[in-house]
């Protein structure tokens, strides 16, 4: 297998976000790796059409797709492209997600400008 490191993220998840299944509006993409207690994930972002640095919605995701699984109790610690340990906890009663809580920390990535004389 491919390291996760090395995985072709933003090639594979073009073609997966486009594929006929998730028509009409595409779907984000995220890629794991469990090693030990903690799951590596990249994301490919719908909208963004690139990898981020994290996402909270595919963190989320990730982490209860782990626990049903591969019996992985929460909290589910998750380590982004970004280098970032995220926590995800949560409660699951039948088939419903409760008390659901995502943890790690937030930062300003890009800042820019946009001058309206152009538009």
């Amino acid at each position: 297998p491919i390291p996760i490191e090395e995985l072709p993220v933003v090639t594979l998840g073009r073609k997966i976000r486009y594929h006929s299944q998730f028509s009409p509006d595409g779907t984000n993409v995220n890629f794991i790796k469990l090693e030990d207690d903690k799951v590596f994930i990249r994301t490919y972002e719908r909208g963004v059409e690139n990898e981020t640095l994290a996402c909270g919605t595919g963190s989320v995701a990730s982490a209860i797709f782990v626990n049903e699984n591969y019996s992985i109790a929460p909290p589910i610690k998750l380590i982004t492209r970004g280098n970032e340990e995220l926590s995800v906890d949560f409660n699951l009663n039948g088939h419903s997600v409760e008390n659901l809580s995502l943890t790690g920390p937030a930062k300003i990535v890009y800042k820019g400008k946009i001058s309206i004389s152009n538009l």
